[in-house]
């Protein structure tokens, strides 16, 4: 039992950090991530960073390698 095969699909990656955020949530940055097959959002995320980011840089470089970490995961569960 399988579903249908799609040959030509083109996936696209977006990631944004948000730096410290809504204060009144705390100090930690919010990273976003969502995945789109052929322009269709298959997976997306949102959630506060492990630490707190002393600058918008290092804030981008956390949601750059949680991004990483989501493509991965979505390549092997579509392998």
């Amino acid at each position: 039992l399988s579903g249908p095969v799609i040959r030509d699909t083109h996936w696209e990656v977006y990631t944004d950090s948000d730096h410290a955020g809504d204060r009144g949530g705390g100090t930690r940055s919010h990273t976003g991530v969502v995945v789109l097959c052929n322009g269709v959002p298959v997976h997306w995320r949102s959630k506060k960073q492990p630490t707190t980011s002393i600058s918008s840089a290092e804030a981008e470089i956390y949601a750059l390698d949680s991004t990483v970490a989501n493509a991965r995961y979505i390549n092997w569960k579509r392998e």
